[in-house]
């Protein structure tokens, strides 16, 4: 009941003053709201904005690496290639100079062995600077005797081949009276085996020349 004659007995001036602040109080309250629900539009569309953003970078990394993965790759691939090459170029000039040697063997005198002889069950004393061999089923020691005094001169070389290229581990001589020769000893290969059957003989025999086989694992 006093609000009403407070309000009588204030001036005009004063009654435009209050007038004017409530305008400017609901004004104000006015702006809040909308400068709260702009803040709040303005933070999801950062949030938003920095989920694509963030996603955009993730899947350009991605694609970056990737693709840096891929020409290392590539390099790598190359760098092998080039090394595998010289590799076999290596190996190609040991088995040649090998053959060289065979033909020279071939055409001395039959004698006695240069070496002694190792079957696979005669280990020698120092397996790796000896040979074995094996005789293919059905092959008798007195009847290939000539072709083993041959091969045992040929140790001259293979073992020499194999100290100075690590990457030799083994080489393998086959003949066609059925005499596997391996440099070095070892005692792991059946006694079924017979090097005329296998792929790396036929395909060396018919080609008359180096060849490759598909590689053993």
């Amino acid at each position: 009941m006093k609000c009403p004659r407070i309000w009588q007995r204030m001036s005009v001036r004063a009654k435009i003053l209050i007038v004017f602040l409530s305008l400017t109080m609901a004004a104000l309250g006015i702006a809040g709201i909308l400068a709260f629900s702009t803040m709040g539009a303005m933070g999801s569309y950062a949030l938003d904005s920095s989920s694509t953003l963030g996603d955009r970078a993730v899947a350009d990394s991605t694609t970056a690496l990737a693709g840096n993965a891929e020409s290392s790759l590539l390099r790598l691939a190359r760098d092998q290639a080039d090394i595998s090459n010289v590799v076999f170029q290596q190996v190609a000039a040991d088995m040649d100079t090998l053959a060289a040697y065979a033909e020279t063997v071939q055409d001395r005198p039959a004698g006695e062995p240069a070496r002694p002889l190792y079957s696979q069950a005669e280990r020698p004393d120092d397996p790796k600077t000896s040979s074995v061999y094996i005789l293919a089923p059905g092959v008798s020691r007195d009847a290939v005797l000539s072709d083993l005094a041959a091969l045992s001169s040929a140790d001259e070389l293979l073992h020499p081949l194999l100290v100075s290229d690590p990457r030799l581990t083994q080489i393998y001589i086959g003949t066609g009276s059925g005499i596997l020769w391996v440099a070095p000893w070892l005692d792991s290969v059946p006694s079924t085996y017979d090097p005329r059957d296998r792929d790396w003989f036929t395909k060396a025999q018919d080609a008359g020349t180096l060849v490759w086989s598909e590689p053993y694992v």
